[in-house]
């Protein structure tokens, strides 16, 4: 069976246990048709104006406020997205269970299964993410606490055991998510070349999009090391800096703080999902305000 994650800051798509894609959540017009995916992502800071990233966040049939092609609404964008995503995999038609965020809603959750139909799918189920994430995980008390981060937003949810897994609440923590965060990033990096160089990679689209392609792994440098050095091209020279994970923290606290929060408050063990160990030296801090267990980025999958 396929098992389809949605999350947008990269839907991931599974066959059985083995990923077959993770594809960020991004879309950008380009000659009337949408670029999707890491494609999408390769020119998002090239072509701002026409790049779409809250097509799941905001799923509906509004009218856009920009125009965007053959697309009317968001929900004609995830098609598109959706649609791509699945010719990529192969074998569109293959039984599907689709893990989606509790904060989807009813509205959204029907329009994400008309999307899912009209692409050819064939959906087996639908599971809450959380109840998912969580199965495994047997708490002394009864009480468990999942934290995630999507794109826009941080996620608290809190389920119980009895006989079973269920979820008793959710609800989106008071600060930002991963988009946010990304754009601190940027902007330290950049804020530091500009003063330690003189040259500012904002300056131009080109300089901007090499300096966000690197982010992902300048980010999984941090998590392991307290600097990493970070160069970028520019004519005929070649710029460098140090960057600091302490620097980057102190750009990020209002993420940290709401998740150490979180786990303070927590009545039982929490479970972090893989994403959040994106964020440098962040699992470590959680870990010291609460018993935490950090999900490995296969556990979805295994479970449901």
């Amino acid at each position: 069976m396929r098992i389809l994650e949605l999350n947008d800051i990269a839907l991931r798509l599974f066959d059985n246990e083995t990923l077959v894609l993770d594809s960020p959540a991004l879309a950008v017009l380009q000659n009337n048709e949408f670029l999707t995916g890491d494609a999408a992502r390769r020119q998002a800071r090239l072509n701002p104006r026409v790049t779409f990233d809250q097509f799941w966040e905001h799923l509906d049939q509004q009218a856009l406020n920009r125009p965007a092609g053959r697309a009317r609404s968001h929900a004609d964008i995830a098609w598109f997205y959706l649609q791509q995503l699945l010719a990529t995999a192969g074998n569109p038609e293959a039984e599907t269970l689709l893990l989606v965020p509790e904060q989807f809603g009813g509205q959204r959750l029907a329009l994400l299964l008309g999307i899912a139909q009209s692409c050819g799918v064939s959906v087996a189920g639908v599971a809450e993410k959380s109840v998912v994430a969580c199965a495994g995980v047997t708490p002394s008390n009864g009480a468990l606490r999942y934290l995630d981060i999507t794109r826009h937003r941080l996620y608290c949810s809190d389920l119980v055991l009895d006989q079973r897994l269920a979820l008793n609440s959710a609800r989106e923590l008071n600060a930002p998510g991963w988009r946010w965060c990304e754009e601190q990033s940027i902007r330290q990096l950049s804020a530091q070349f500009l003063q330690e160089t003189r040259f500012d990679p904002l300056h131009e689209a080109a300089s901007e999009q090499r300096l966000y392609d690197r982010l992902p792994s300048l980010l999984a440098s941090l998590n392991t090391a307290d600097r990493v050095n970070v160069n970028l091209p520019a004519g005929q020279r070649d710029h460098r800096i140090d960057w600091h994970r302490d620097e980057l923290i102190k750009a990020l606290n209002d993420v940290y703080q709401a998740l150490e929060v979180a786990v303070e408050e927590a009545t039982g063990p929490v479970v972090l999902s893989h994403r959040l160990n994106l964020l440098p030296g962040l699992v470590d801090r959680l870990r010291q305000r609460g018993q935490c267990l950090l999900l490995d980025d296969s556990a979805l999958p295994r479970n449901a």
